[in-house]
């Protein structure tokens, strides 16, 4: 349709000016138009994906602290370069207005744990609390190692705080499993803990999870290092440490080894398509780090792709700006080997994680 009216009044111009100097001042206010139009186009996209966006949010993933004590061969922690910290309240507080001011009603999940060990947080009582304040529907919880000391009233506070689920990361059925599993001999302090949440939990009755030893995904192959993590699984020691466990009255889930390409599902042979950051599981998730950045998943151990701040931008200029819908556009068409190359690699092969095991 613009073409069309671009084209009559051109020739209703030409008819009228006819002059040289007046047709270059013509195709510079048609150029000068067709960018307008372009700008305003992009922006109403942009708009609409923002808006849908914010309508299929259902995780929250909030980094409390990247800092954790505990060298697991599993996980990426001990590979991270990017400076440690912990998020400051006053920047939960401004992160959680920004958020709740386009989804108030949010009542999705709001899991602190990130790259670190959220128990090391001396603040996570009052972080929960300004949680359950701008986001009163959401359903907070935290996956952790319990490998800090912690007293019962800490552990009290944290779920009158506003808590609704722990998950213990505990991957050792005793002193010398749980050494070879996480790199640190905890396994006394990991089991008073769990005496005292069990404890606890007789009056709040909130759920507490116990993730054991890893099994594996059908059909993908165990990198070496990584077998011995598997041979409990059938070991009478490690059922009677199960059944302790239930005693305790945790809720008993067996883990899939899914880390560094060593029985990750991305190992099995299949097609190559678009990652779910683009219409799929993550694209419904908020990843923020520490600092602020907001990255596309876990995964981005050290921000290697940053999508923006919201220490310093608004969730509409994040997740309606350029960055964001780039990425997006991207994985869309797979167009990722040059811009996106961490990316690139993960869709092709999950086994590229392996070389950055320490």
């Amino acid at each position: 349709m613009f073409a069309r009216l671009k084209r009559k009044i051109r020739r209703k111009i030409q008819s009228v000016l006819g002059c040289s100097e007046c047709l270059a001042s013509l195709n510079s206010l048609e150029r000068n138009i067709e960018s307008r139009l372009i700008d305003i186009g992009q922006r109403l996209r942009a708009a609409d994906d923002f808006e849908a966006f914010i309508q299929s949010l259902s995780s929250i993933r909030l980094e409390v602290t990247n800092k954790c004590n505990y060298h697991c061969p599993m996980c990426p922690h001990d590979a991270m370069t990017r400076p440690k910290g912990f998020l400051s309240l006053e920047d939960l507080d401004w992160m959680l207005k920004n958020i709740s001011a386009f989804r108030p009603e949010y009542d999705g999940d709001v899991n602190l744990q990130g790259s670190g060990e959220p128990l090391l947080d001396k603040d996570l009582p009052a972080k929960v609390a300004l949680i359950k304040r701008h986001l009163p529907k959401s359903q907070v919880w935290i996956i952790t190692t319990l490998g800090v000391r912690r007293q019962q009233k800490w552990f009290e506070s944290l779920i009158e705080a506003g808590l609704d689920k722990i998950a213990v990361s505990c991957y050792g059925y005793d002193r010398g499993s749980y050494h070879c599993a996480h790199g640190l001999d905890n396994f006394e302090l990991v089991m008073l803990n769990c005496d005292i949440l069990s404890e606890v939990n007789k009056e709040y009755g909130i759920e507490i999870s116990y993730k054991g030893m890893f099994s594996n995904y059908p059909g993908v192959e165990i990198a070496e290092k990584f077998k011995f993590l598997l041979e409990p699984l059938d070991c009478d020691a490690y059922d009677s440490f199960k059944q302790k466990m239930v005693n305790r009255g945790f809720i008993f889930t067996n883990s899939c080894l899914d880390n560094y390409g060593a029985g990750n599902i991305t190992n099995l042979e299949r097609p190559l398509r678009p990652c779910s950051v683009h219409n799929g599981k993550l694209s419904r998730v908020l990843q923020i780090d520490w600092d602020g950045r907001v990255i596309p998943c876990c995964r981005i151990t050290n921000q290697e792709i940053i999508l923006g701040d919201l220490r310093t931008q608004s969730l509409r200029e994040i997740c309606g700006g350029g960055a964001w819908l780039d990425f997006k556009r991207a994985h869309q068409r797979l167009d990722l080997r040059e811009a996106y190359p961490y990316c690139w690699r993960c869709l092709q092969d999950a086994s590229h994680w392996d070389k950055f095991t320490p």
